[in-house]
């Protein structure tokens, strides 16, 4: 038995795991890789809207080069 969850509904549900009144423990590498890919999927929707998760065609090289540079 196969289930289709779309990709909100699993961010959503993640999202809800983490105390938000626990202090952060994300290292200033993970920031910029958030930050990044934030960035790279919001570029991709506003030129590919269909797309469910719409990342740029170089991402894996731009992703190889913010983690080289942190």
């Amino acid at each position: 038995m196969a289930v289709e969850t779309d990709i909100a509904t699993i961010l959503r549900i993640l999202t809800r795991l983490v105390d938000p009144e626990a202090p952060s423990r994300r290292t200033e590498l993970v920031c910029t890789v958030m930050d990044y890919v934030a960035s790279a999927v919001a570029t991709g929707s506003a030129i590919h809207p269909e797309a469910q998760i719409p990342l740029p065609t170089d991402f894996a090289k731009h992703l190889d080069l913010v983690l080289a540079s942190t």
